[in-house]
């Protein structure tokens, strides 16, 4: 009898263990520990940019997160890169939106994007406009004391200065 006793007694134990594992291991993968019904579901097809993902937060391709719509920042290009001229800058969720033709860039995805596109720090990569074929990768650099960009275009291995232009902020009429 002591012997069945003995061996209900270790059942319960295991069974309780067993109990303890599956709700430590259920906490520990997220379950339960995080809401995200409040995520805004994707109803509508994009313009062929990767979603981020079901879970919130969202996080961009380069890993920063994602920043609100902003108005356009509006510069005066004028370098070696493109024809140069009214060059405007914003940012919408990861991707940054620019006129980058004047700047001699077309097919310009974002590569690092910033929530203040007016303070530098942004990549993009693209084809040359001149030739339609040589690829290039642009950064933008801080702005200098007279809040103008430097845009830098490199291209080939190992990576070379292809073009230089400034961005110099634009004066309102």
């Amino acid at each position: 009898m002591n012997e069945i006793a003995l061996l209900l007694s270790g059942a319960r134990r295991t069974g309780r263990a067993l109990l303890c594992v599956a709700a430590l291991g259920a906490t520990a993968c997220g379950f339960g520990t995080y809401d995200d019904g409040a995520s805004p579901a994707n109803t509508s097809s994009n313009s062929g940019v990767a979603d981020a993902g079901p879970w919130w937060p969202w996080v961009c391709p380069d890993g920063s997160n994602p920043s609100p719509a902003s108005a356009s920042f509006n510069f005066t290009a004028s370098g070696s890169c493109g024809a140069g001229g009214p060059f405007s800058i914003s940012v919408d969720g990861c991707l940054l939106s620019a006129n980058f033709e004047v700047l001699g860039l077309s097919q310009a995805q974002t590569v690092t994007h910033s929530s203040t596109p007016q303070l530098g720090g942004w990549v993009v990569s693209g084809v040359s406009s001149a030739d339609q074929t040589t690829a290039l990768t642009c950064s933008s650099s801080v702005p200098d004391a007279a809040g103008s960009i430097t845009f830098t275009c490199s291209a080939g291995e190992p990576p070379e200065t292809s073009c230089q232009s400034t961005l110099a902020p634009a004066v309102s009429p």
